[in-house]
């Protein structure tokens, strides 16, 4: 057989994925993408958990699907520590599920070709029905206040609505 080295081993992350599709994953890709991670992300805060280190090197695909990452910084939130990288770590709300939120918006927005690192969110060329649905997920998630954000919950619910209008 075929001689496995496990310390060469690399999986292919979304930024790999992103850059592979010249900067932007079309809209069904985003959001299969998006509603597998999404998912995730549901179990990790119904567990209590916060990932606190939600960005694009941290989604790796095994046999294709997207697989949240790293978890060496999960913990139970309230923890005072901020974590996660510029710029898909929330200003406000880090250590809590919102800032997961915070950060899962931004990383939606990377997937539609956006710059995650422009605060203003501007809405990505070209845009059809389903990107402006998107973007106002994206923009809900990365409110400027903490509780203004949807759930994990709530997100996931959303975007399977948009993921139903995607025909």
């Amino acid at each position: 057989g075929r001689k496995i080295v496990p310390a060469a081993y690399a999986p292919k992350t979304l930024l790999q994925v992103i850059q592979d599709a010249d900067g932007r994953l079309s809209v069904g890709r985003c959001l299969q993408i998006a509603t597998k991670l999404c998912d995730a992300l549901c179990h990790l805060h119904a567990r209590n958990l916060v990932h606190r280190d939600i960005k694009l090197d941290n989604v790796i695909f095994i046999r294709s699907e997207p697989q949240l990452a790293d978890l060496s910084l999960v913990t139970q939130p309230g923890g005072k520590t901020k974590c996660g990288a510029y710029p898909f770590a929330a200003e406000r709300g880090h250590g809590e599920t919102s800032g997961d939120i915070y950060s899962f918006g931004k990383l939606i927005y990377a997937m539609l070709g956006g710059d995650p690192a422009d605060e203003e969110l501007p809405l990505p060329e070209p845009c059809g029905e389903e990107v402006s649905a998107l973007m106002e997920l994206v923009h809900a998630a990365c409110a400027p206040v903490p509780e203004d954000r949807p759930s994990a919950l709530d997100l996931l619910s959303a975007l399977q609505k948009v993921q139903g209008t995607d025909v």
